[in-house]
């Protein structure tokens, strides 16, 4: 009897993602930007040498364009998963951070994405077509309501600068 023995092969990758948020009249908006008909935020993997703070800092720079004011010390939250191809199997780690813009920034689409809008954070989540990824944006809005006094308070001295 010939037997058959499956070997698996595990690799590991992890990507960033950054929720990015303004506030534009005291009220806070949420940039969504469409990749392949599907709304999301500033995401891509993280290079070899790279903290994930310096990722996120890099996608937010290379997707939209922009410098953020304030970002999230620890992500938001963190998505792990398998995809499988075949005898392959990939650990997916996906880590999200918030962080905060200015309404005075120009947004231009780099890397892929199509197009953008800017939302009402809650009214955005009719735009995001994954649990996960609307689960991201929620545990955001809790870092902003968490911060919200000290968000407010840089974006408003950064304004009075200009």
């Amino acid at each position: 009897m010939v037997g058959t023995i499956f070997i698996e092969v595990v690799k590991t990758q992890t990507s960033v993602g950054v929720v990015c948020l303004r506030y534009v009249n005291n009220h806070l908006e949420v940039l969504l930007i469409n990749n392949s008909d599907v709304f999301g935020f500033p995401y891509g993997g993280q290079q070899i040498g790279e903290t994930l703070e310096q990722t996120a800092l890099r996608q937010v720079n290379e997707k939209v364009g922009v410098q953020p004011i304030a970002i999230s010390i620890h992500p938001v939250k963190t998505n792990s998963y398998n995809i499988r191809q075949g005898f392959k199997r990939t650990l997916q780690t996906d880590h999200y951070y918030a962080c905060i813009i200015s309404q005075d920034n120009d947004i231009q689409l780099f890397e892929g994405a199509e197009k953008f809008i800017w939302s009402h954070p809650i009214g955005g989540l009719k735009y995001i077509k994954f649990n996960n990824i609307r689960l991201v944006l929620l545990s955001s809005l809790k870092w902003v309501e968490e911060n919200e006094p000290y968000l407010k308070l840089l974006v408003s001295n950064l304004l009075k600068l200009r």
